[in-house]
């Protein structure tokens, strides 16, 4: 990879996308985001300004003078009006992608690095159906462990902008169909009643030791 990362989801002309593995902590930001990371390490300060970095780019789509990206109080980020978008960083990679609230109601975005997600957590995120997904994979197993997990924090930020709502990784299940990803609720004392889950879309894809997902509707 490089600092010119490629767009990972092409085929995706409605939603507007911007990557970079170039992690920096100096990218310019407004007092009140400065303020978000004041006490934070420098690794979080890049990849916090990175992220907001690649948002701005990604808005310049539908606004030409993108403006801050202040927090709301779950940590999402407050994206301006007509829009949508979600914000993801690894250690390497950072994206984020926009669209407008005319063309998609909710939006979610994640990346891992392979191998990140370790056996012995499996059973704390994931289901029992889902956990054999990943032993029927083999040689597969840690890119599948890390693609579920990805796929369930891409559903928790498309959700949380429509409901509010705090999310288990046990609350929400993920199927797979000839390599088509569908999710289902499982906790019905959860109202997700404004999340239409037999329309959401679901990408992913690879880059490097990178898993990078998406479910949006």
């Amino acid at each position: 990879m490089s600092a010119t990362f490629t767009v990972p989801f092409p085929e995706l002309s409605l939603i507007s996308q911007y990557f970079t593995d170039h992690l920096i902590e100096d990218e310019p930001l407004s007092p009140s985001e400065l303020q978000i990371i004041a006490r934070s390490v420098p690794k979080r300060r890049a990849a916090f300004s990175t992220g907001r970095k690649c948002a701005r780019q990604a808005l310049v789509r539908f606004i030409d003078a993108p403006p801050e990206l202040l927090q709301g109080k779950g940590g999402e980020p407050i994206w301006p009006e007509g829009t949508v978008g979600s914000i993801s960083h690894s250690t390497k990679l950072a994206g984020a992608v926009v669209a407008s609230k005319s063309e998609v109601t909710a939006i979610g975005i994640d990346i891992e690095t392979i191998g990140g997600v370790k056996q012995a957590m499996l059973p704390l995120i994931l289901l029992d159906t889902e956990i054999e997904m990943i032993n029927g994979k083999h040689n597969d197993a840690a890119l599948w462990a890390t693609l579920l997990f990805s796929l369930k924090e891409s559903f928790y930020k498309l959700q949380y902008p429509l409901t509010g709502l705090w999310l288990d990784f046990k609350d929400i299940s993920i199927s797979e169909n000839n390599g088509k990803f569908s999710f289902m609720q499982v906790k019905s004392s959860h109202d997700l009643s404004a999340i239409s889950f037999d329309q959401i879309k679901v990408d992913w894809t690879v880059a490097s030791d990178q898993v990078i997902t998406l479910c949006y509707f």
